[in-house]
């Protein structure tokens, strides 16, 4: 490998985390209470292979795993812990296609084929989706008086910004190489 190759390159361990936050890092929560009689108090948290879906009373109501269910509670398998199951995996193009698209560019500015700015504009760009439920839902929460909480969990945005901050590509050490 030459010199300047492994100037421009993530070292491996940094990669593999890097792929972990960006598969496993939650990147949107949704939490909204409506009061009255029978109070409900729902939330979900969404990464790109897992998602919890809670309801009400935050009991663990089961699981699902590649789509096979595993109830605690056989009453509703739809609350509960789901990893790899096929309906979350089938938002993942929508909802996660920026986080993707961020992890990609990380990777390039490290190997110097982009630049910092447009890093940092795709990373801005994670936050999007989680950014349009809050326009999309908040009035309609609003005005039917639910408390309501939208937003985004940046930590891939964090931890793709320090990795590139700290393997940015380097210049040679003499302008004659």
């Amino acid at each position: 490998m030459t010199e300047q190759k492994k100037r421009n390159s993530l070292p491996k361990s940094v990669l593999i985390v890097w792929i972990l936050v960006t598969l496993f890092a939650p990147f949107a929560v949704f939490f909204y209470i409506i009061t009255g009689v029978g109070s409900v108090m729902d939330g979900t948290i969404y990464s790109l292979l897992w998602a919890v879906i809670s309801r009400n009373d935050y009991s663990f109501r089961g699981m699902s795993f590649l789509g096979l269910y595993i109830p605690v509670d056989p009453s509703n398998v739809f609350y509960g812990l789901h990893i790899l199951n096929p309906m979350i995996l089938l938002m993942v193009p929508v909802y996660g296609f920026f986080n993707i698209l961020f992890a990609v560019q990380v990777v390039r500015y490290a190997q110097a084929k982009t630049s910092m700015s447009k890093t940092a504009l795709v990373g801005l760009l994670t936050l999007a989706i989680p950014l349009y439920e809050i326009f999309i839902f908040v009035p309609y929460m609003l005005s039917n008086g639910y408390l309501h909480f939208t937003g985004p969990i940046p930590i891939q945005l964090i931890m793709g910004l320090l990795i590139a901050k700290k393997y940015s590509p380097k210049p040679p050490e003499t302008p004659w190489e």
